[in-house]
């Protein structure tokens, strides 16, 4: 019988792509973000959080077991510039 101790340190998820959206300022875009499921057995619940001014969409949503779901991000920028969120 073998016995081992794992150590490790946890740390967030990396970001799976860069997405890049390009608008007018004070003209609303609307960005389709594809978003799946990782699960083939169980509905996961996602919660959105961003730091980008006046988001549009929805703040929470469920994806069933082996889905995805197209998230529809609105934005409206104020000014012209480039905005990180």
């Amino acid at each position: 019988m073998f016995e081992y101790e794992l150590i490790g340190k946890g740390e967030e998820p990396l970001a799976k792509e860069h997405i890049v959206i390009n608008c007018i300022a004070r003209k609303s875009t609307t960005k389709l973000i594809e978003v799946k499921n990782p699960y083939k057995d169980k509905e996961v619940t996602y919660k959105v959080e961003t730091d980008l001014i006046n988001p549009g969409g929805p703040k929470k949503f469920s994806i069933p077991a082996g889905k995805s779901y197209e998230y529809p991000l609105t934005i409206t920028p104020l000014l012209g510039g480039i905005y990180t969120g």
